[in-house]
């Protein structure tokens, strides 16, 4: 399993390479996206097509870590949800986000939409039809929905509602990271 480290100054360890400030993700010639964690954060599951379609990212923080938006964009849909650690798939369901509790998408100007999932309860920080500025913060790491501990799990969709059209980040970090000397 590829693990990729952020500490607090944004490096990136992928392997035994260190890359610097941050991880981008680019989908389109005119985005870039951020890392989605405020943090250390590891990645600890992995995109699988059909089975996990994102990626799980915990935090080596005490406190839950803030999660902000990997880029310019509209908050397109808010679910809540009051399950915590629970199996129970009755969360959002019908909705494409089936179980994955507090979630927030966000639709960006090329028409993709990032999707953060098993938020803090409480912790969102945005409404429906709000206007996000890349690394604006929308909420925090929790563990709503189904879930078996703390963490945020990622995915970045062509269509909101289709899960089978999401496309895993990790690949798009490791192959498009920016290099900036300072």
């Amino acid at each position: 399993m590829q693990k990729i480290l952020l500490d607090q100054k944004k490096t990136v360890i992928i392997k035994s390479f260190t890359v610097s400030p941050e991880p981008t993700i680019s989908l389109s010639p005119t985005l870039t996206f951020i890392w989605p964690v405020d943090g250390s954060s590891t990645v600890t599951q992995n995109f699988s097509k059909g089975t996990h379609n994102g990626i799980d990212i915990i935090s080596s923080s005490t406190t839950n870590p803030n999660i902000v938006a990997v880029e310019d964009g509209t908050i397109y849909k808010v679910y809540t949800c009051t399950h915590i650690n629970n199996s129970d798939d009755t969360c959002n369901k019908g909705t494409g986000f089936g179980a994955y509790g507090n979630v927030v998408a966000i639709k960006h100007n090329d028409n993709t939409y990032s999707v953060y999932a098993h938020l803090l309860k409480d912790s969102i920080k945005v409404n429906v039809g709000d206007k996000v500025k890349k690394g604006a913060i929308i909420g925090q790491m929790g563990c709503s929905g189904w879930s078996d501990g703390i963490h945020l799990h990622f995915e970045i969709r062509t269509v909101l509602t289709d899960p089978d059209s999401a496309v895993n980040p990790s690949l798009y970090i490791s192959k498009k990271i920016i290099l900036i000397s300072k």
